[in-house]
């Protein structure tokens, strides 16, 4: 199982990558979270909003489940949402429906088309449809989900890859980024 978020903590800053969303974007400048484009993440510093920010969109990152989603409990109209998790959008009237990493189609399917030229929107094939999606336990706990499968690793082996890299590889890295000040 794989999450579509990604949250990373060096030094004075926390990084997420997450999938492109409108409405997660203006939540993130809100909060003073800059766009990191070399990277694809959204760097803020560490403080007690953006912590509050991380828990309420995502839950306290813990072990990795999959819930059951109805339409029912979705948010949004051109972006589906649940929390922070983004379920599927559609970017031209006439184009597949997009879901990110983690997110199946349980019942149901997807239009060909929906919405309209400047407002395309995912709309689901007949009256239902029932997705599943991986999130945070603590998420899945704190708003009720139907947890229908458990991951057995821990979400630090399965979202992090710093171990693969040294600590001078790091160190420049983040020098690079203008994250810390030159090391030499």
């Amino acid at each position: 199982m794989k999450t579509q978020i990604s949250i990373t903590t060096i030094k004075e800053s926390i990084s997420i990558m997450a999938p492109f969303s409108e409405t997660n974007n203006k939540r993130f400048r809100s909060k003073g979270g800059k766009f990191d484009r070399p990277s694809g993440a959204w760097v803020f510093p560490v403080t007690p909003a953006v912590t509050d920010l991380i828990t309420t969109l995502w839950g306290i990152p813990s072990q990795l489940v999959r819930i059951r989603v109805d339409k029912s409990q979705i948010t949004g109209s051109n972006e589906w949402m649940i929390g922070g998790y983004k379920l599927a959008c559609r970017r031209h009237r006439d184009r597949a429906v997009e879901m990110p990493a983690g997110v199946q189609i349980e019942e149901g399917g997807w239009t060909d088309s929906g919405g309209s030229m400047k407002h395309p929107k995912p709309e689901c094939d007949g009256d239902c449809i029932t997705l599943s999606v991986v999130v945070h336990r603590s998420f899945a706990e704190a708003h009720g989900h139907e947890i229908i499968a458990e991951h057995s690793d821990s979400p630090s082996e399965t979202s992090s890859r710093l171990h693969e890299f040294t600590d001078n590889e790091l160190l420049a890295e983040a020098t690079r980024r203008g994250l810390i000040a030159d090391a030499a």
